[in-house]
């Protein structure tokens, strides 16, 4: 993997909503690591999809057929670098859906691993970044050699607004594809700069969470297809957490004994903790079951809602939100796996709650 991916990835705090444009089979809801404003779009060789929506980062793009092919799958992400600074980036995988799931159950115990064969099959698409004020090709390349030392080649795109935006490549080395990918690879690969030519841009839409001491409700179901009433779980704790995650985010999944571990310890101290899968699909939900149970993460799992992503809005994964008895919002969330800082944010709302 890239220097350049390497320190955007270890700024993004997040478990990227990742977009998942490749065929598995079947359209996920979506999915995804950056601090960051995700946006995922979603893509399958069985769907005509023709526009990517990465507004976060003020970009949208037209899909091309070859990146819709069954054997490797892309992911999109559109993240915010610092303030007034964003990038849209894509990344290829020389791999199909069901092929990744299975990288990941076979080094489930062995992250370091796992992450050393994603490198392998890793080719980055492009990086194009945003900058408000009026501000160009100097500014930016003060921020990129913050993140790498690598010598990069910069190209004006175009402009919306205040905001200027520009691609951004590296010269980059990477492995040889498996031989039963190579015309995939090569055929995404060649489509990179008709797809940064088809690019669109706009003002970046901010993240807004929901409203500090706005009142939520939402019905959803648990994973065995229980109707689940919100207010019921809220009005049982003095304050319950709401963590919203992703099973194709290795992050989350890394973060699920943590969280396990938040639940226990402030289980006793009259706090409860909620799971919502967001990208829960009917295939999954053994391997939901069975990480949650090996992690220790007893709390409740549920099933994602369109009341829920219109009521909770994310920013990666995981989102966590804080809500009291009666589902008043207590404070901004907590994005990314921290779960140092959801901790220390449960003991200042239960000291002032007494």
């Amino acid at each position: 993997m890239s220097s350049l991916i390497k320190r955007i990835l270890s700024l993004i705090l997040v478990c990227a909503a990742v977009l998942s444009l490749a065929a598995c089979g079947k359209k996920q809801q979506n999915a995804e690591n950056v601090t960051s404003d995700q946006q995922d779009a979603v893509g399958s060789g069985e769907e005509e999809q023709s526009e990517i929506d990465l507004s976060a980062a003020g970009v949208t793009f037209t899909l091309p057929k070859s990146w819709k092919s069954s054997d490797i799958t892309i992911s999109a992400q559109a993240d915010t670098v610092a303030d007034g600074i964003t990038v849209a980036s894509a990344v290829m995988y020389s791999l199909s859906g069901d092929e990744a799931t299975a990288l990941q159950s076979n080094y489930a115990d062995d992250v370091a691993e796992y992450q050393r064969q994603m490198a392998m099959r890793t080719y980055n698409l492009f990086y194009v970044f945003g900058l408000d004020g009026g501000r160009g090709e100097k500014e930016l390349r003060n921020v990129l050699a913050d993140l790498t030392s690598v010598e990069v080649k910069i190209n004006k795109l175009g402009k919306a607004g205040e905001w200027t935006f520009f691609s951004v490549k590296e010269n980059l080395q990477t492995a040889a594809p498996a031989q039963d990918k190579k015309d995939a690879v090569e055929s995404v690969l060649s489509d990179v700069d008709t797809v940064i030519k088809s690019m669109k841009f706009c003002e970046p839409t901010p993240f807004e969470p929901a409203e500090i001491g706005s009142e939520i409700a939402f019905i959803t179901e648990s994973l065995d297809k229980k109707i689940v009433y919100a207010s019921e779980l809220f009005a049982e704790n003095k304050i319950t957490v709401i963590n919203i995650w992703e099973y194709n985010g290795i992050s989350c999944i890394q973060a699920l004994p943590d969280f396990g571990n938040l639940y226990r310890e402030y289980e006793e101290k009259g706090c409860g903790m909620i799971g919502i899968v967001h990208d829960y699909d009917d295939a999954l939900i053994g391997d939901i079951r069975f990480e949650a149970a090996k992690a220790g993460a007893t709390y409740m799992m549920l099933r994602p809602s369109h009341d829920v992503d219109e009521i909770l809005p994310t920013k990666g994964y995981p989102t966590t939100y804080f809500v009291d008895r009666e589902g008043k919002i207590l404070c901004e969330p907590v994005i990314g796996a921290d779960t140092e800082k959801c901790a220390e944010v449960l003991d200042e709302l239960l000291s002032k709650l007494g």
